[in-house]
């Protein structure tokens, strides 16, 4: 379906008390293949430092594709982070929806499920990956 590259924006921690925190991280990038466009994307996650950092962290998101035809695509989605072993770096799975405005060429995206996989460089601040839909 299309494949992206995002950089970094903002992040905002919240502690949750006993150990817990939510992390939430604003990235910007472009999408390429059958939805290119503008991406806007917040990943939202629940972190235990009291937990092993190995155990994979659940993960939301919720974004929206300015597609370059002028229509809007929202994408909302979760899954699973995971540590690679390299630093922070991290690979996240997940399942993704597609929310398209009004505009009749994007009806087919409506009932769409798309599998995710993306992998986040911490050295760069950045986050790559691609999304197919799941028949």
């Amino acid at each position: 379906m299309g494949a992206g590259q995002m950089k970094l924006m903002s992040v905002r921690q919240t502690d949750l008390g006993g150990g817990l925190g939510r992390l939430e991280a604003d990235y910007v990038g472009e999408i390429t293949g059958e939805v290119a466009g503008n991406h806007y994307v917040t990943l939202t996650m629940t972190v235990n430092e009291n937990d092993d950092p190995a155990r994979p962290m659940p993960f939301t998101s919720i974004g929206t594709t300015l597609l370059h035809s002028g229509a809007i695509l929202g994408v909302t989605g979760s899954g699973f982070a995971v540590r690679t072993g390299k630093g922070h770096n991290a690979l996240l799975r997940g399942t993704f929806r597609y929310s398209p405005s009004k505009d009749p060429k994007l009806a087919e995206f409506a009932n769409m499920i798309l599998a995710v996989e993306l992998e986040y460089d911490a050295a760069t601040n950045t986050l790559k990956g691609e999304g197919c839909e799941w028949k």
